[in-house]
């Protein structure tokens, strides 16, 4: 149909403009044969102005003039026959010997001058009160000798009655418009015939009615075309407006052949699409189906080892054959990824157990290590050993930090972590972690400072050790990052609807949920809250392009900072972990040499006042599940010396003595 549709555009376009172009001919060949017209009428005029020009009574009555010339020859009934409305006979010296006019009701009146000088024969048109054709000739004897007496003048209105003798004998419809009296409508019919004169050679009077005139050819309507030129006076000036109106047979004609032509296509084109629906449907579709039938059932079904037979040579039956083959790639490929599957829940149970013991086998010696070293700092006097001691507790913290964040990792990236919810004090949890770093902020010069909105609840809960890891990587990042200044922890919050459970490890198969809570707890919770913690710092700040990468595991803003500054380039992903898993996110804010702000939000029930503190329980002393939860016990040898901070850990009983 589409292809029907642009044949019968295409030749629309093509024959219908042949057909306008025959027709446009047709309509100038009309113009021309009424200007001809005009001109025999004007020859005519002349004609029957000779008869009484080159004539010797007139001759004679021009030299001596008689009463008795005029009352035989010039009777008002000759002039109504010979259809004159102007009757002049002038002398050579431009005196009017007799005059007689008629107006366009055959009425005598006064005659018109003149609006030209007779010097010389004239015929054309002037303008008076209305358009006449007007023939001036000399006055000869009858042998057309001189010398010349004089002018004959005879002048005839251009009326309806002479347009209409035009009309019947060019057998079309006429209209002639005075120029200073045109319609609005012919205005631009006028003005573009005027700037096809202005480019066209001058002619004179009678050259100018010919086929050289400027012609507009304009269709009026589907049933009539019109032609369109200029007829000039006597002085070769534009003074009419010449309108030739006919029928359009040919357009017509046209029409009714397209017409034709359309229904041709459409027969014709609804034959061969039928035909081709037909061919289509058993050479191309029905194979198609059995095609798509196929695979919908393999898809299904699930079953690779089914196999399609398509019949032929063509292209769709190598397309079975190459489905075939695919589907027995397929069934090997997924045989071995079965294999490969075995193998990696095997590696990963292998994983598990390797993580579970390497978190007490390497942790716990590594506990040891760092708490003996310090005890020892304390007591060593001797320089050079409390150096080495000082190494040695320095290194065995960094790598145990290590070990924490690529345990934490792993248990993160396989669906093993959970957060615990129990209630806690979220000041002192803000604190104890300032407190873990006043002994490096002192050393580089910084200040620690913390604000707490008064808006955020006292008691909070959630898993106080897994926001602690986060406040305490970002406190360590901002003070490995800031040479001079301060660092500082804010806190707001804002109460919100509870949200709904989602907690989900972007990067797990399966939620992460938060530890249940116990029914104590679920008694214990109020109003939700969503806190939002800023660590401010006045460090080198992070360049812009290397943001995108903060969040990345293994990785660090560029090479140089893990030469200079060290680390794994884990904690900032283990961060962005715990968020998720706490129903918040992390960002950051940073620009190069003013310092950087990291931003993380979660999400938390407060604990009632009315229930603060003596009806909390530390999470120290709470048995769940049948297990109690261990503090370290310290030997006497292996408690830290006075001058060390010492962090308290408050039992149910300490709270009635805190009041």
């Amino acid at each position: 149909m589409s292809l029907t549709a642009v044949l019968y555009a295409t030749s629309f376009a093509i024959v219908l403009n042949r057909y306008q172009q025959v027709e446009e001919q047709e309509m100038r060949l009309n113009v021309i044969r009424t200007l001809e017209a005009l001109q025999n009428e004007l020859e005519t005029l002349q004609v029957t102005s000779t008869d009484y020009s080159a004539w010797d009574d007139t001759y004679d009555f021009m030299e001596t003039p008689s009463q008795e010339y005029l009352v035989s020859n010039y009777t008002y009934l000759t002039i109504v026959q010979l259809q004159l409305n102007l009757l002049l006979l002038v002398s050579s010296n431009g005196r009017v010997v007799f005059s007689k006019a008629l107006n366009m009701k055959q009425q005598e009146v006064s005659a018109p001058q003149l609006p030209v000088i007779l010097d010389h024969p004239i015929q054309g048109i002037i303008l008076l009160d209305h358009p006449m054709l007007v023939v001036a000739t000399p006055i000869l004897t009858s042998d057309n000798k001189g010398p010349q007496k004089g002018w004959v003048v005879m002048g005839r209105y251009l009326d309806s009655t002479a347009v209409n003798k035009l009309a019947k004998l060019t057998q079309l419809s006429l209209n002639i418009y005075d120029l200073k009296q045109l319609p609005p409508d012919l205005q631009p019919i006028w003005t573009h015939l005027k700037n096809q004169n202005r480019h066209a050679p001058q002619s004179n009077a009678k050259e100018s009615q010919n086929a050289q005139n400027a012609m507009v050819i304009q269709p009026l309507n589907d049933q009539a075309i019109a032609g369109y030129t200029l007829v000039n006076n006597i002085e070769g000036q534009p003074a009419l407006l010449l309108q030739i109106q006919g029928p359009r047979p040919i357009y017509q004609q046209a029409q009714v052949s397209l017409q034709f032509l359309a229904v041709s296509l459409l027969v014709v084109g609804l034959g061969l699409t039928i035909t081709v629906l037909v061919l289509l449907e058993k050479v191309v579709l029905s194979r198609l189906t059995q095609l798509h039938t196929f695979v919908s059932s393999v898809s299904a079904d699930g079953d690779l080892s089914v196999r399609i037979e398509i019949p032929g040579q063509d292209e769709l039956a190598q397309f079975g054959n190459t489905m075939n083959t695919m589907l027995t790639t397929l069934q090997q490929t997924q045989e071995d990824l079965q294999q490969a599957r075995i193998a990696a829940e095997v590696a990963n149970h292998a994983k598990s157990e390797f993580l579970a013991t390497m978190s007490h086998e390497i942790r716990t010696p590594m506990n040891a290590v760092i708490g003996l070293t310090a005890v020892l700092l304390n007591t060593a006097t001797d320089g050079q050993q409390r150096e080495l001691l000082a190494t040695i507790h320095s290194s065995g913290e960094s790598l145990l930090t290590i070990i924490n964040d690529i345990l934490d990792f792993s248990k993160i990236e396989s669906g093993e972590m959970t957060l615990e919810a129990h209630p806690f004090e979220l000041s002192r949890c803000v604190q104890e972690c300032l407190n873990l770093f006043v002994r490096q902020a002192a050393e580089k010069g910084l200040t620690l400072t913390s604000e707490i909105d008064p808006l955020v609840p006292t008691w909070i809960m959630g898993d106080r050790i897994r926001l602690r890891q986060i406040l305490v990587n970002l406190l360590n990042n901002a003070i490995k990052f800031t040479p001079t200044g301060e660092i500082a922890i804010t806190v707001n919050a804002r109460p919100i609807q509870p949200p709904p459970f989602n907690n989900r490890d972007e990067t797990a198969a399966e939620p992460v949920p938060q530890e249940p809570l116990l029914e104590a707890d679920r008694k214990l919770t109020g109003e939700t809250y969503e806190l939002k913690f800023a660590v401010r710092d006045t460090g080198i700040g992070i360049p812009l392009e290397q943001m995108p990468r903060l969040f990345k595991p293994f990785s660090q803003g560029d090479a140089s900072t893990t030469r200079k500054y060290g680390g794994t380039g884990l904690g900032l992903v283990i961060c962005q972990r715990l968020c998720d898993l706490m129903q918040g996110r992390i960002w950051v804010e940073s620009q190069v040499g003013n310092g950087s702000t990291f931003w993380f939000t979660m999400v938390t029930s407060a604990i009632p006042d009315s229930l603060m503190p003596t009806q909390l329980v530390r999470p120290t002393d709470r048995v769940r599940d049948g297990k109690t939860a261990m503090t370290p016990n310290l030997t006497p040898q292996q408690t830290p010396p006075a001058g060390l901070p010492t962090l308290c850990l408050l039992t149910p009983q300490d709270f009635g003595r805190r009041g």
